[in-house]
């Protein structure tokens, strides 16, 4: 049973629902039906030494990350 981010037309709230076959998801705030499916990044299973961590650059706001993605001069 996959779990699905949505975001209510309503009240603009976004919410995850596991959605069990045919069921219709309802926003948990306003129990509205008219919602939209947003686009979900899949998480990856962590490895161990898969990629080196270090110290993310001053105007990064992660604490550490694997570099790449903050500065092209990294």
């Amino acid at each position: 049973m996959p779990i699905y981010e949505y975001n209510c037309d309503h009240c603009k709230t976004d919410f995850e629902f596991l959605v069990r076959g045919n069921q219709q998801p309802e926003c948990p705030d306003c129990q509205g039906q008219d919602v939209q499916k947003l686009l979900s990044v899949a998480a990856a299973p962590k490895s161990s030494g898969s990629l080196p961590l270090r110290d993310a650059p001053e105007s990064c706001s992660m604490p550490r990350c694997c570099g790449g993605g903050c500065s092209p001069d990294l």
